[in-house]
């Protein structure tokens, strides 16, 4: 066998030689802290997303869900209350808001002869959507031909949700939408 050949085959090789304690303290605590390492990166993303979670309202739950949800067919009955009984309703957010971020809200209310309906009494919520907590009463007046306006806190923009409900109509009425208000 020639002698290169000895030489490059593992097993022929002979015993390794011993790392001096300098080199075996370096690997050591090179691999401990890996290891270390790769244990903490769930630890410290749980622990952020717990502090999220907790801290900021951009992540949040719609309050009463579980209520809405047991009063969905009802809830389903009073929204399409205007379609059944042929009533436009529009709601409009003003454009531009004052400044101290109050913004007009209109509401146009018309019958099927596309007649305005006037002496409803209308009232509801909105909210952002990044902040689905910050929900805010809102009592909308009638100003005469079937006309209703509030003016509310809406200084940012971003898609908001507003629910109003309508009493004084033939039938229980309600009313949402989403928005985008810029």
């Amino acid at each position: 066998m020639p002698p290169s050949s000895a030489s490059s085959d593992p097993a022929s090789a002979g015993p390794r030689e011993k790392a001096s304690p300098a080199e075996e303290r370096k690997a050591r605590r090179f691999w401990v802290s890996f290891i270390v390492m790769l244990m903490c990166i769930p630890v410290i993303t749980g622990g952020s997303a717990i502090y999220l979670s907790k801290t900021r309202s951009l992540i949040s739950v719609i309050p009463d869900y579980y209520q809405a949800s047991l009063h969905w067919d009802e809830t389903q009955q009073e929204r399409s209350a205007a379609e059944r009984l042929g009533w436009t309703v529009k709601l409009q957010p003003a454009e531009i808001a004052d400044g101290q971020g109050m913004r007009a809200l209109e509401l146009w209310v018309h019958d099927a002869q596309k007649n305005p309906v006037d002496d409803l009494q209308i009232e509801g919520h909105f909210f952002r959507h990044r902040d689905a907590n910050g929900r805010l009463p809102v009592q909308l007046r009638g100003v005469g031909e079937g006309h209703y306006l509030a003016l509310e806190p809406m200084r940012e923009t971003g898609i908001w949700q507003f629910e109003l409900t309508i009493d004084g109509a033939p039938e229980p009425m309600a009313v949402s939408s989403t928005m985008n208000v810029q």
